[in-house]
């Protein structure tokens, strides 16, 4: 995940060592390394200011980092009792909301996504149904939820972020050779405005870009040797990069017109 106002040109990555770094682009340079004792971190993301960042992972807490000195300032756990119990697994993917600076949701093997609140130390409430193994959830100008889930069917959703309804799923097109459905590691939208959707995964090896109100694909690879774990879009949306298990960068065009 790559600060865009501050700190510039920085990249953050974490991994199952439970390590977690920061890089500079531009001289590709490490410059500082932090270690989650006895976890695996499997999600980070800025706050849109990128005065904190968060990480979640195997044991299911949320951390809260200040970006200055590299402190966790809040851990966060479990639920408030009422409206959700917090996470039973894994944690999967993280993500700030860019429309509250305290809101963090998070997703995961427990088929559910947890909404936190980083002025309390639990998860607030939760959206069910998503069963979330990478980083597939997103959300838009408008408060819809997306999430992507590594299951052979109603992998791609969209869900309303204030009541937690199912607003759609989203059909994923299957080509006629596929002997295998995709079932999703990765799912992002475009902008914020939210008519474009990226998505990659396993089973039929595949990443492709589609529009939200038409199911047009507009963008697409397939029949890649291994599983896609990452999408992501340029910030001008025209391109969206895809990583997978081959160990290959490949950049699909948008060709929305």
């Amino acid at each position: 995940m790559v600060g865009d106002e501050k700190p510039k040109h920085i990249v953050l990555v974490a991994g199952s060592g439970g390590v977690v770094q920061h890089w500079h682009l531009t001289s590709g340079r490490m410059l500082n390394t932090i270690t989650e004792k006895d976890n695996q971190v499997y999600a980070v993301d800025y706050r849109a200011d990128s005065r904190y960042f968060a990480t979640a992972g195997k044991d299911a807490f949320v951390r809260l980092y200040d970006e200055t000195t590299k402190q966790v300032v809040h851990t966060m756990n479990g639920g408030n009792g009422i409206a959700t119990a917090g996470h039973a697994n894994r944690i999967f993917t993280l993500k700030f909301n860019p429309h509250d600076e305290n809101i963090i949701m998070s997703g995961g093997w427990d088929n559910t996504v947890q909404i936190w609140d980083i002025r309390q130390e639990h998860a607030v409430r939760r959206i069910f149904g998503p069963h979330i193994c990478g980083d597939s959830l997103d959300i838009d100008e408008n408060y819809c939820v997306l999430a992507g889930s590594w299951r052979p069917d109603h992998q791609l959703q969209l869900f309303d972020f204030g009541t937690g309804r199912l607003i759609e799923d989203i059909k994923i097109v299957q080509e006629s050779s596929a002997s295998q459905p995709c079932n999703l590691y990765s799912c992002q939208f475009a902008d914020s405005s939210g008519t474009l959707i990226g998505y990659g995964g396993s089973g039929n090896n595949q990443a492709k870009i589609i529009s939200r109100s038409s199911g047009k694909i507009v963008g697409a690879v397939t029949g890649l040797e291994k599983a896609v774990y990452s999408v992501t879009f340029s910030s001008d949306q025209r391109t969206c990069a895809v990583g997978g298990g081959d160990g290959n960068i490949y950049l699909l065009q948008n060709n929305a017109k």
